[in-house]
């Protein structure tokens, strides 16, 4: 009877075990709002500890202030929880997703970037900056060589190709009716995340560092 007695209690606090010990945490304390992309329950943070007391729950379409980005390592795979402000207490949620589409929320500059054309024209007089910001954004953005940085060509190496590059190639096209044609490419895709952000800097002159960071949330 004391075994079983032990296996059972062993086995309530399992769950908490496995959850405390991935408090190796990276947290990385960056304002910024999310967007909900399907029904997702919050959980109550008090201090550092993440509780597992329900305090709400959120719905596609809701924009949350989120004041810090996790990841928690476990044996499974990191995990990438969000801390925010729900209403009047701090919460947290796991995203539970690898990667955007199956993601529970996405940040503010990831909605407006995935859904940017990577081949788009441009009058004239934005033809120069949006050429500068092309290659300000490549050359910030990758750790690859730039290999070729002509009027019409920005590219970067792929024979010195680093493990975790992320390879660029960005082209500018005078047309006939005065305007100029662009076209980026990123790990030779033209709908490679990593483009559509090139893409959408080059139009906007807009990056994360200007969805990060937003003043005002307040600490609960």
């Amino acid at each position: 009877m004391r075994s079983l007695r032990f296996i059972r209690y062993f086995t309530f606090l399992l769950p908490a075990f496995l959850f405390g010990c991935v408090d190796a945490l990276r947290v990385t304390p960056t304002t910024q709002r999310v967007i909900i992309q399907r029904p997702t329950t919050m959980y109550k943070l008090k201090g550092e500890q993440r509780l597992q007391e329900n305090v709400g729950r959120a719905f596609q379409g809701d924009t949350l202030l989120s004041f810090a980005s996790v990841i928690a390592p476990t044996e499974a795979g990191d995990r990438h929880l969000f801390y925010i402000v729900w209403g009047n207490v701090e919460a947290w949620f796991d995203d539970e997703a690898s990667d955007l589409a199956g993601a529970k929320a996405i940040s503010e500059y990831d909605a407006a970037t995935r859904v940017c054309d990577t081949k788009f024209s441009l009058p004239t007089e934005l033809d120069s900056t949006a050429w500068r910001r092309a290659l300000e954004y490549v050359n910030t953005h990758t750790s690859d060589i730039i290999q070729h940085a002509t009027p019409t060509l920005i590219q970067t190496s792929k024979r010195n190709r680093l493990p975790n590059g992320i390879s660029f190639t960005v082209r500018r096209t005078p047309q006939s009716d005065g305007t100029v044609l662009f076209s980026v490419r990123a790990n030779d895709s033209v709908i490679d995340l990593n483009a559509r952000k090139c893409s959408f800097f080059m139009q906007t002159g807009r990056d994360e560092r200007q969805y990060h960071g937003i003043k005002n949330i307040p600490r609960k």
